[in-house]
């Protein structure tokens, strides 16, 4: 940063910048006592200037402010010209006025970029104004504001260390700045457009308002516990949904309305057939009326409600009604013939589901992604269930139990559910609804009372179109194991061991033998790269259980557990050492 040289001087005034080419940025200024005016311009061999003074100078003296025609952006702060009431502009970029005004021609936008710091009583003219930037009324104390349009768009810091606030007109018990709400009051006068962004509502217990688009204007910090709607007009459905987003608790809406109405605090439409929507901020248990045909589609989604209960009235339920929610119990009415779409998508807290026969399908995505998911069962009854229906993250551990009366499954409506039980009908499409993308995982399948374990690189559509036409066979199923893929050999093996021990070696007979003779066949590797890579003691006590390890293999085993003071390992490994010379001589 240099000083700068002036074509024509400014007596008592410096500035200093940097120069790039003909544009000349100036960053700091230095005015003496008793300097009343500020030209910015007159800098030599410059074609454009920029004004970005950002250090903490102060110019107290000066009143007036000349901007030349060269002059396209000004970055200042209100401290930095405390008591200007004057701006005289030759830029095309900025309005002569009593505060600075920038202008954007293409898009016809005039921002309030400073008010300085004006004091009580002096004149704010916001003429043409339709934005306020951040800090432009900082340490500004006059309330008398003129010519404020009827919308203005403020940015979030537009009014912040405003000192001026109270001494703006009150209307409704609220400090107003033309249409902008700038203090809290229990009412939302109905002539607001926009409310200051520190307007803080969170200690009123009720704020009445009629636009309910202005609740998008509260800083979420700021909500107050309930609102009520003094509307009779009919308000579009998508503004209640954005207005229920926000966390109040409760909603009340005025009897005036013919179109809608409340019930403890939730709104329906005015027959009170239809559950429109619940705040998100409700808590606790919620128990809707009798009556009630409909719950509309995100109807509790993202709410925190914990249970509800669903009269046997309701026969229609939209998409999505309770997904992101905190609902940890529902109890479905007897009215309910089918689960929606989406309807408990991502429910964080869902863990228990117990499915009533009186629902007859399931559809696309219902009960998916619910983390905390532990068990579901499904009562006789279900008929269908749609893709993605109860797709599971691949660190659940969810079990699920299907009833014979499942005909159809569609694609991925199991997707890494690791443990299903069915009867002996096996629906269409089950296999192919298994599907996982966890490429470790075992799934346990309970198939009339019989175990299997299938690897999740199973050929799926495969084993769908053999039941399809064929009775089920055991070893169909147990040959999946042969398609994990021969570039990790060692991922096959680990994989037999599970299953093996999952079933208590309850295996297709020839299907067991292949898997024997194959850990037999290739012990020696198994147990190298479970010494190399310090496998779980898992893996080696399942080794030696199986009677199966030449002696040299037990010895490696040994020689492993000392090196890493494998006690129980070891102790493991002499036992079958033992057996092993036991054995021996019993055959001598």
């Amino acid at each position: 940063m240099t000083k700068l040289e002036l074509k024509i001087p400014q007596p008592g005034v410096t500035f200093y910048g940097n120069r790039r080419l003909t544009t000349v940025t100036i960053l700091d200024i230095k005015v003496e006592d008793g300097v009343k005016e500020v030209f910015f311009e007159s800098l030599k061999d410059c074609d454009a200037i920029e004004v970005k003074i950002q250090s903490d100078c102060r110019c107290p003296s000066v009143e007036r402010l000349y901007i030349s025609e060269n002059v396209r952006n000004i970055s200042i702060s209100n401290n930095t010209f405390p008591n200007v009431n004057r701006v005289n502009s030759d830029s095309k970029y900025f309005l002569s006025g009593n505060v600075l005004i920038e202008h954007y021609d293409v898009q016809d936008i005039y921002i309030l970029k400073n008010t300085f710091c004006k004091k009580k009583g002096e004149n704010i003219d916001l003429k043409n104004v339709n934005r306020i930037k951040d800090y432009a009324f900082v340490n500004c104390c006059s309330g008398n504001v003129t010519n404020v349009s009827e919308q203005i768009l403020c940015d979030y810091k537009a009014f912040y260390q405003y000192k001026g606030i109270y001494q703006l007109p009150v209307v409704d018990g609220a400090h107003m700045l033309g249409n902008i709400m700038m203090t809290a009051s229990d009412i939302i006068p109905a002539r607001t457009t926009s409310i200051n962004k520190d307007v803080d509502f969170s200690k009123k217990e009720t704020v009445s308002l009629t636009d309910i688009k202005l609740v998008s204007q509260i800083y979420s910090a700021n909500i107050p516990k309930r609102i009520y709607v003094d509307n009779e007009e009919p308000i579009v459905p998508g503004d209640i949904y954005n207005m229920c987003r926000y966390k109040f608790e409760w909603i009340d809406i005025s009897p005036k309305n013919k179109y809608y109405t409340s019930i403890d605090g939730i709104i329906y439409t005015a027959d009170k057939k239809t559950l429109v929507r619940c705040p998100v901020g409700r808590i606790g248990r919620v128990v809707i009326p009798d009556g009630v045909t409909a719950i509309g589609r995100d109807a509790f989604r993202f709410c925190n409600i914990s249970e509800a209960v669903i009269p046997d009235s309701v026969t229609e339920v939209g998409a999505a009604a309770f997904a992101d929610s905190n609902i940890e119990k529902l109890t479905f009415g007897k009215g309910m013939t089918y689960i929606s779409k989406r309807m408990f998508r991502l429910c964080r807290n869902l863990k228990h589901i117990h499915i009533p026969s009186n629902i007859k399908e399931i559809m696309s995505s219902a009960f998916s992604s619910c983390k905390a998911m532990e068990d579901i069962v499904l009562d006789e009854g279900v008929e269908r269930i749609g893709p993605d229906a109860f797709e599971a993250n691949t660190t659940n551990d969810i079990k699920i139990s299907l009833p014979s009366s499942v005909r159809m499954i569609e694609s991925g409506a199991l997707r890494n559910v690791k443990n299903v039980t069915l009867t002996n009908k096996i629906p269409s499409g089950f296999f192919t609804s298994l599907y996982t993308s966890d490429s470790g995982a075992d799934i346990h399948v309970n198939i009339g009372g019989k175990q299997y374990v299938l690897p999740s690189q199973s050929r799926f559509q495969e084993m769908d179109d053999y039941v399809s036409f064929l009775p089920l066979n055991d070893r169909l199923l147990w040959q999946q194991y042969t398609y994990i893929s021969d570039r990790d050999i060692m991922k096959r093996y680990k994989f037999i061991m599970r299953a093996y021990k999952a079933v208590n070696g309850n295996i297709e007979k020839q299907s067991k033998k292949e898997m024997l003779d194959m850990l037999r066949d290739n012990q020696k590797y198994i147990i190298n790269n479970c010494c190399e890579y310090k496998y779980k003691v898992e893996y080696f006590i399942f080794m030696l259980s199986l009677d199966i390890c030449t002696r040299q293999t037990i010895e490696k085993i040994i020689s492993f557990a000392d090196k890493t003071e494998g006690l129980s390992l070891k102790a493991y490994a002499l036992d079958a050492l033992n057996r092993m010379d036991t054995k021996t001589d019993f055959e001598i």
